[in-house]
């Protein structure tokens, strides 16, 4: 578990860990130089506990602190949870029963959005269980059909074969893919078992101040797409696969331009992008009516695209969605 700065909400999490049914764990806490009193929480978890251990070491965000992580752990499992959630009791013993029973390398389940007051259901969350081969969990996670969250999975300890890149953000993104795509069945538990916390503060500003966010995730996409080309997958889905780099591309990009940094900035970004586009077929009409209006506006009138997509919403209804689930639960 990274911990910075989240000494509010750090002990509601280490006690949904210390509650679980399942008790043959160990807890490796990695202090990423938190300047609250996230450090001294840990510590005192760590005296009362022995399967807990703190690691103290200077801020170099959560990927490092995650690889910081898996050099010191011991299991044969590897499980990462977020500082700021919590887990329900019988989490744990459930994900290690699915993977006795199914042999998968990679159990994920359901969750829950905790809001201040109140929380939703995401995913099926009927008791179901659904099981992957290696392509098909490897094309869903491409899609993100199956989303990049650790905190949803439980991973055998000889998957993860790769460390987390130097990324401030969606360094889970560019990972999970990679070791999803090295194991032999993926197996989703549809039972809503993780309480992920929705912050008002790191939901927003992450999209929208600066463009460390939109830098991280082109990283990311262009880790996916490279190292889906070097699998067999690239022969059978290749149309498949470039469109939907295309496709995250033209969103993230949306993402940058509607940032909080300079129009220069901004427009550097968009240059960068058309390159990368300019090497790729011309998807046409493959990338549905509002990718392909992105797509001929940013190739053809950058300046125009951007003009665009700062002055409208059109195709931000989620986020706004979010937000007003965040301004109903603060006037409550």
């Amino acid at each position: 578990m990274p911990v910075y700065n989240s000494g509010l909400y750090l002990r509601q999490m280490i006690d949904s860990i210390l509650a679980q049914s399942y008790r043959n764990w160990e807890l490796v806490l990695v202090d990423d130089g938190s300047k609250d009193n996230s450090g001294e929480i840990c510590e005192q978890y760590a005296a009362t506990d022995n399967r807990i251990r703190v690691i103290h070491q200077q801020n170099a965000g959560v990927g490092e602190a995650r690889n910081t992580g898996l050099r010191h752990i011991q299991g044969d499992y590897v499980y990462f949870a977020d500082s700021d959630d919590s887990m329900e009791p019988e989490m744990l013993q459930k994900m290690v029963d699915v993977v006795d029973r199914t042999g998968a390398d990679v159990v994920r389940v359901d969750y829950w959005d905790d809001y201040a007051d109140s929380s939703v259901e995401k995913g099926r969350c009927d008791g179901s269980v659904e099981s992957f081969c290696q392509a098909e969990a490897t094309m869903k996670v491409y899609h993100n059909e199956i989303t990049s969250y650790l905190w949803s999975m439980l991973f055998r300890r000889t998957v993860i074969q790769n460390s987390f890149p130097n990324l401030r953000t969606f360094e889970d993104y560019c990972a999970v893919f990679k070791w999803i795509a090295s194991c032999n069945k993926l197996v989703w538990l549809h039972e809503p078992l993780y309480h992920y916390r929705q912050r008002q503060d790191s939901l927003m500003n992450h999209l929208h101040v600066g463009l460390d966010c939109p830098r991280d995730f082109m990283t990311a996409i262009q880790a996916r797409y490279d190292a889906i080309k070097r699998t067999p997958l690239v022969e059978k889905y290749r149309d498949d696969i470039i469109l939907t780099y295309q496709k995250n591309l033209l969103k993230n990009t949306k993402n940058a331009v509607r940032s909080d940094c300079s129009a220069a900035e901004r427009f550097f970004f968009m240059m960068k992008v058309m390159a990368i586009l300019k090497q790729l077929p011309n998807p046409g009409m493959k990338l549905g009516l509002k990718y392909t209006i992105r797509y001929d506006l940013l190739m053809h009138s950058p300046r125009l695209f951007q003009s665009l997509v700062r002055r409208t919403a059109i195709f931000s209804a989620r986020h706004h969605r979010k937000a007003r689930l965040f301004k109903g639960a603060q006037e409550a």
